[in-house]
């Protein structure tokens, strides 16, 4: 395997993962919200 595609595949999975890790953090802090506003109206 060379280098230039090692590397490559290292950078779309960096890619994949933090795009994976924002979208379950905003829909972890979406149902928060909507909890709190559930429970103080």
């Amino acid at each position: 395997m060379k280098k230039e595609t090692l590397e490559k595949a290292a950078l779309g999975f960096a890619v994949v993962a933090l795009v994976s890790i924002g979208w379950f953090w905003s829909v972890q802090i979406g149902w928060v919200i909507e909890t709190l506003e559930m429970a103080y109206g």
